[in-house]
């Protein structure tokens, strides 16, 4: 992943639009690290809840799905 983290400077004031799915998971995942916190990541169905939590496996285990 060297090659998106230098492309993909993670920054609060920035908003992003226009991503990938797995793109979008990746931004989440980085900022995860970065802050050694939890985040709260809202969608608008749980279908897409779904999909993202199964994005985010990918990247790590320390993750929780709340229907």
């Amino acid at each position: 992943m060297n090659f998106l983290d230098n492309i993909i400077k993670i920054n609060d004031n920035i908003s992003y639009t226009g991503l990938t799915k797995e793109l979008k998971s990746y931004i989440v995942y980085k900022k995860f690290i970065e802050s050694k916190n939890s985040i709260v990541f809202l969608t608008s169905s749980l279908d897409e809840a779904n999909t993202y939590y199964q994005i985010l496996l990918n990247y790590t285990d320390k993750v929780s799905l709340f229907p």
